[in-house]
């Protein structure tokens, strides 16, 4: 017996030093002690299933193999709920799948503190040293007892997980199940038919005279309106466009349906979300109205797939991504897209559509601007003040004087085309930054925060435009980007079949609806509560 439990003790090892990594370095919350459970449930299922092997070498191999799986799954799992104070789920898997070498690179030194590394290397050690012990370390004697009895433990532990719910938050079903769905997703986008030039729009008419038009959507990427100084935050983040705020729309009420790019811009830049057979996506849209596209992005383009986004690029008559860095330590500044927006908008005699992805405001901070932008340094105000939090709020402040500056450059370049044009700018979704939560980044699954999901939408129109067309300007409409494309192509003069003004934040028709965030929350409900 004392070598079972000796053994046992072994196998509990990682399932306890992760448990205690929970409670001190954590907020408690019951997950712990559910995830407790759930973990040491599925070791008796592991050993008790693996002793049906009757090889040997077979069943030892397969023990050690099971078991480095395990503790690394149960890593994975603490140090997730440890940064994002949530459990591991099926979204995870998503984002992971949807991101780049660069983008592991950059969130590993983020958030990797000495915590998480004395967790790891706990782990590790014992790890390698499990590996090399004697065979018989291996062996519990009471595996040895009647087959009946180790089937029915079986069954009482997997009926106990899925009874409880507690499954639900595994690595490896939420691993696996994540998979499985992304792989559908893709299939999903590979036949829906984005990446033609024209999608199952019906009667598109572009309603606009016939001078040349010059219309820019900038896209931000991790930005909040919460931290810009045009929105009346303390600190003059945006002091250009401040300057320019007698000739912008800046509207006061706008989220993102998501708190990630992928989930977020699918609403944002399709006409039905994937929810029927075929797809058609805003580019499609103005290619069938007759505009010249372009897609300018300076993220990098794939994951372990083509994301969606690139996708959806394929369909513009030219695309072209400027961002190809590795490691997150040289990815080029948002500067890069500017030459590009010259070229595309030289020709004084079509219509033109450029969509501008940034990258600043991702991710490292410090990476996203120019020495030069280094504005913002010292103390903060935010709520949570430490040393480590203000260096994070600073360089996110100074990431957000450059897209400030990179704006401003847009709306120059445009301007002088002396046209009708407008600039829109909105971001993908927002991000906490040490403002409603002692945390910095964006997670939509437990326990959001407005900051990330309440984004800028400031308009631009030229005085061609402004004398030409006039749209209906409410400030504080509630408003989201799921609905975007009908916002966008009222705003361009495009009218087609299925056009919901009531949907558009430009129209006097516009109704107010429920938004819906991450999937399931009513917006404005939850964060009255």
């Amino acid at each position: 017996m004392k070598s079972d439990l000796k053994v046992l003790l072994i196998w509990f090892f990682p399932v306890i030093t992760c448990f205690v990594f929970e409670l001190s370095f954590a907020e408690f919350r019951g997950y712990s002690v559910k995830n407790l459970i759930e973990n040491s449930f599925i070791i008796g299922v592991v050993i008790l299933s693996l002793s049906f092997i009757r090889n040997e070498d077979i069943r030892r191999l397969l023990l050690k193999l099971f078991y480095l799986v395990l503790v690394i799954s149960f890593c994975i799992e603490s140090i997730y709920f440890y940064v994002f104070d949530t459990y591991f789920s099926t979204s995870a898997i998503f984002i992971f799948l949807e991101t780049n070498l660069d983008e592991v690179m950059e969130f590993s030194q983020n958030y990797f503190d000495f915590n998480i590394a004395l967790l790891l290397l706990i782990n590790f050690i014992f790890g390698i040293w499990f590996l090399f012990r004697k065979p018989s370390s291996l062996n519990l004697n009471y595996l040895k007892y009647s087959r009946y009895l180790k089937l029915i433990a079986i069954l009482t532990f997997s009926a106990t997980l899925y009874g409880t719910g507690y499954y639900f938050s595994n690595f490896q079903y939420q691993f696996i199940k994540g998979v499985i769905e992304y792989r559908s997703e893709i299939d999903k986008y590979e036949s829906s038919g984005i990446t033609n030039p024209e999608g199952d729009f019906e009667d598109v008419k572009f309603k606009g005279d016939e001078t040349p038009h010059t219309f820019i959507l900038v896209i931000g990427e991790s930005t909040t309106r919460h931290h810009m100084g045009i929105y009346d935050f303390h600190r003059s983040t945006t002091p250009k466009l401040s300057n320019l705020k007698s000739d912008l729309l800046i509207y006061q009420d706008v989220i993102s349906p998501h708190s990630h790019t992928i989930e977020s811009l699918q609403e944002a830049l399709t006409l039905n979300n994937f929810k029927s057979q075929t797809e058609s996506t805003i580019i499609q849209l103005f290619n069938q109205a007759g505009f010249k596209t372009y897609w300018f992005s300076n993220q990098n383009p794939i994951g372990i797939y083509d994301t969606l986004l690139s996708k959806i690029a394929k369909a513009s008559d030219e695309v072209q991504f400027t961002n190809m860095a590795n490691y997150g330590s040289t990815t080029p500044f948002d500067e890069v897209l500017l030459p590009l927006l010259d070229d595309a908008i030289a020709d004084q005699e079509q219509n033109t559509l450029v969509v501008l992805h940034l990258l600043a405001t991702h991710g490292r901070y410090q990476l996203r601007y120019p020495e030069q932008f280094e504005v913002f340094t010292g103390t903060t105000q935010s709520p949570f003040r430490s040393e480590s939090n203000d260096v994070h709020i600073n360089t996110y402040h100074n990431s957000i004087v450059y897209v400030d500056h990179i704006l401003k450059q847009v709306i120059s370049k445009v301007e002088a085309k002396k046209n009708k044009s407008y600039v829109l700018y909105f971001s993908d979704h927002g991000e906490e930054v040490f403002l409603d939560k002692d945390f910095f980044g964006h997670n939509d699954l437990e326990q959001p925060t407005r900051s990330m999901f309440d984004i800028p939408f400031i308009l631009w129109r030229s005085d061609h435009f402004k004398n030409q067309y006039a749209l209906d300007y409410e400030p504080n409409r509630p408003y989201s980007i799921q609905d975007l494309i009908h916002s966008v192509s009222d705003l361009s003069q495009i009218k087609f079949k299925r056009q919901d003004l009531s949907k558009s934040i430009f129209s006097d028709q516009f109704k107010p609806f429920k938004r819906i965030i991450s999937g399931e929350k009513n917006y404005d409900t939850y964060f009255k509560k």
